[in-house]
């Protein structure tokens, strides 16, 4: 019956070759009582897709007793249907709707749908105000996400964040220039931050604020020890993906080390961080926490000209924040 129906609608020639095509399908895979259940379910509606077919044996509302009887909502003419329509078939829109929603992945907007329907929120509402809503829910989704899987891999060593700074000017933290950085402007323009400051005075902790905010702005950020960088990149060497892993870094727009200058590096070192240093400069922004002044810097690099180099790159164009005070885990 539901074929014939079919092939009374004014349907292209293809498109009734698909629906009949997903029926016969959907026919090997259910029920015969079932599909006929839904069939007739599909007829009474005046829905004659395949998929409309589809949810209602995937939901099972073949069984669904409200069925309104046919002459309920013969409609006058064939482009009304009538009140009774989304009266008597409010579940199966309201179905169709959150099925869709789940197959286009709008998770967000699902969510906000529900919670529209579970309170009847809907009805107050015009059509702007609630698309509106629903679109507002699935940005928000979408970006919590995306915070979510930058954090995760930065490899943060601390959760941190810029509201548990402590900006006090005897520390060293300018006010000013901390709103300056939260901006994320730096980033954009690929320009560096240097932190120095003897143990405990929050290097590590500020360098992980900067960079969770960061992620919060949607940028791709990596936390690393520089020793163990190093000892990565050496790795790499043998196993034949430095290349590989240079190209990542370079991709990175934030890169943050820490530990600068616990050890002199040794000639190979050198030149994979001055590889790392080259492929960053002036396009993406690296972030350097040191125990070590600045100035002591050229030392612990060791050779001249690479050491002259280097700092070239990372001195000039760099935020310089120096933390100064007691130890912070002292206080604690």
């Amino acid at each position: 019956m539901l074929v014939q129906l079919l092939f009374e609608q004014p349907r292209h020639p293809e498109q009734l070759y698909r629906t009949c095509d997903g029926l016969l399908r959907l026919q090997k895979k259910a029920p015969a009582a079932s599909f006929a259940k839904a069939c007739e379910l599909a007829i009474e509606y005046r829905n004659f897709s395949y998929r409309f077919v589809g949810r209602i044996l995937q939901n099972n509302m073949e069984d669904h007793q409200d069925l309104p009887a046919k002459e309920q909502f013969l409609p006058v003419h064939g482009n009304i249907r009538g009140k009774e329509y989304y009266t008597n078939h409010y579940p199966i829109l309201k179905m169709n709707i959150e099925t869709q929603l789940k197959q286009l992945r709008l998770h967000g907007m699902g969510r906000s749908w529900q919670a529209l329907m579970e309170t009847r929120k809907h009805h107050e509402l015009s059509f702007t105000e609630g698309m509106e809503m629903l679109l507002q829910a699935e940005e928000d989704d979408r970006s919590d996400k995306r915070f979510e899987r930058l954090q995760r891999g930065a490899h943060f060593r601390y959760q941190a964040s810029i509201e548990e700074l402590q900006l006090e000017t005897s520390r060293g933290l300018d006010k000013s220039l901390v709103a300056n950085l939260a901006t994320g402007d730096y980033i954009a323009k690929g320009e560096a931050v240097l932190v120095c400051g003897s143990t405990g005075t929050g290097k590590s902790f500020l360098a992980s604020a900067l960079g969770h905010h960061a992620c919060s702005q949607g940028y791709k950020v990596v936390y690393y020890n520089l020793h163990k960088l190093l000892l990565k990149t050496k790795m790499s060497r043998i196993d034949g993906t430095i290349y590989k892993f240079f190209e990542k870094l370079s991709r990175t727009d934030l890169l943050i080390l820490d530990d600068f200058g616990l050890t002199h590096l040794e000639q190979q070192q050198r030149m994979d961080f001055m590889e790392i240093i080259e492929d960053r400069h002036a396009s993406k922004t690296t972030i350097i926490a040191s125990q070590l002044p600045v100035a002591s810097w050229y030392d612990v690099i060791g050779e001249n000209t690479i050491a002259d180099a280097l700092l070239d790159r990372m001195v000039h164009t760099s935020y310089r924040i120096e933390l100064k005070g007691e130890s912070l885990r002292k206080k604690k």
